[in-house]
C-alpha cells in the first residue's frame, strides 16, 4: 500500500513537473543534471519505482554475484538487500522537505555500514556492494526529492 502510494505521488509530480510552464529552466537543468547522474536509475521516465529498483538489484547481481556467492549469499539475497534499500531510499524521499534530507538518509545509512563491518577489511565485497548500493539509491532518491520540492514549492 505505501509503495503504491509513493509510486503514485512521484509519477504525479514528474508529470505535473515538466508539464507546466511555472517550472524554471533553472529547475529543469537541475532536474537534467540530477537525471544524468542517477541514469539508468531514474523514477518518473517511463519507470516506476519497483521497476528501477528491479533493474538495480539485477544489475547488482549481475556485478556482484560471483563475489558474494563465495561468502554465503545467493542472488536472491543480493536482490532482496538492493529492493530494501532502493526502496527505502524512495520512501525517504517521497517524505522528505528537502533534498538534504537525502543525504541525511545516507549518512545514516552509511554508518550502519561503518557498524556492521567495523574491524573488517574496507574491501570486503558485502561492503563495497552495500555502499555501491546506498550511493546508487541516493543519487535515485535526490531526483525524487527534487521532483517532491518543486511540486511543494507551487
Amino acid at each position: 500500500m505505501k509503495l503504491s502510494l509513493i509510486k503514485i505521488a512521484i509519477l504525479s509530480v514528474a508529470t505535473l513537473s515538466f508539464s507546466s510552464q511555472a517550472v524554471s529552466d533553472a529547475d529543469k537543468e537541475k532536474m537534467m543534471s540530477l537525471v544524468k547522474e542517477s541514469s539508468p536509475y531514474v523514477v518518473g521516465m517511463g519507470k516506476n519505482v519497483d521497476e528501477v529498483c528491479r533493474d538495480m538489484a539485477n544489475d547488482m547481481v549481475t556485478k556482484y554475484g560471483a563475489q558474494l556467492s563465495s561468502i554465503g549469499k545467493s542472488p536472491s539475497d543480493i536482490r532482496d538487500s538492493t529492493s530494501g534499500i532502493c526502496l527505502d531510499a524512495a520512501s525517504s524521499a517521497s517524505s522528505s522537505q528537502s533534498m538534504e534530507e537525502v543525504s541525511m538518509w545516507k549518512n545514516s545509512a552509511m554508518q550502519n555500514i561503518n557498524k556492521t563491518f567495523q574491524g573488517e577489511n574496507e574491501k570486503s565485497p558485502a561492503r563495497t556492494f552495500l555502499v555501491d548500493v546506498i550511493e546508487h539509491s541516493e543519487k535515485m532518491a535526490k531526483t525524487i526529492a527534487f521532483m517532491m520540492e518543486i511540486n511543494r514549492s507551487r
